[in-house]
């Protein structure tokens, strides 16, 4: 038997600690994430110290959440996957096609990921940027991840999605919203596109389009975006062509084999 090898059990508890924050949904205050720690929160208070130090952790109106750190270490890891680093190039060939903004997301652990982007000559006024979470029910990248994904990887994200609009816009627009969901889902796997005319950002019109494995897995999206009006979200249109032709090379690439 391989003889176990000593640690720092200082650095694992501090890691744990903001392993927990980072499970959460979202900012905690000290005594909650103690309880998740199953540390008193005098010492998880001194943990939070050091990672805060670090830049792991920030603090923000008494709660705390990870910090920029946490976020570019996140970031560094996804981006040894092998689909980043083979899709990667395929955004600039995206972008110089279409003359439009093009992502690249995968599921992160809290869902559909930003993990690189490229921004056209004309780039566009949106609030989402590298690191950013896209939604499952009104983004085409989210929708997209919904469709190809197995239905229990996604449902606790959709359903925390619709009683989060059903809470801020009634329960008849988050019934709406998700009938159009469930609606479009048929046709994003028969087609292998996801629009967005509008839904997410009411001046911003996306397209999608899958990135599969050897394994005939969803492993990454590709979208391209513009401004509402000008950006053609059709089927048939320059940006859907470009976005098939290019997800089919990475996915090729890849060793995946449409049956």
């Amino acid at each position: 038997m391989a003889k176990a090898q000593r640690g720092i059990q200082s650095v694992e508890i501090g890691l744990l600690v903001a392993r927990r924050l980072g499970e959460a949904p979202g900012s905690l205050q000290l005594k909650e994430l103690a309880a998740r720690c199953g540390l008193s929160a005098s010492k998880t208070h001194r943990y939070l110290v050091s990672l805060v130090r670090a830049g792991l952790v920030r603090q923000v109106d008494g709660r705390y959440d990870l910090g920029i750190a946490a976020l570019e270490l996140g970031l560094a890891a996804l981006a040894r996957i092998d689909v980043v680093r083979a899709a990667s190039p395929a955004l600039a060939t995206v972008r110089d096609r279409t003359g439009e903004t093009t992502f690249l997301a995968i599921w992160g652990h809290n869902g559909p990921t930003i993990v690189r982007w490229e921004e056209s000559s004309q780039p566009v006024t949106v609030n989402v940027r590298v690191g950013s979470i896209m939604p499952l029910l009104t983004s085409a990248t989210g929708r997209l991840f919904a469709a190809f994904l197995p239905a229990e990887q996604t449902k606790a994200m959709l359903r925390k999605e619709t009683q989060t609009l059903s809470k801020r816009k009634g329960a008849t627009s988050a019934r709406r919203t998700l009938n159009e969901f469930h609606r479009l889902q048929t046709k994003i796997r028969s087609t292998g596109l996801s629009p967005a005319d509008g839904t997410q950002l009411a001046s911003i019109s996306a397209l999608s389009a899958p990135i599969f494995d050897v394994d005939g897995r969803l492993v990454a999206v590709i979208t391209s975006l513009g401004s509402r009006g000008d950006f053609d979200c059709s089927f048939e249109g320059t940006p859907a062509k470009t976005l098939l032709a290019v997800t089919r090379e990475v996915s090729a690439a890849l060793g995946y084999s449409p049956k």
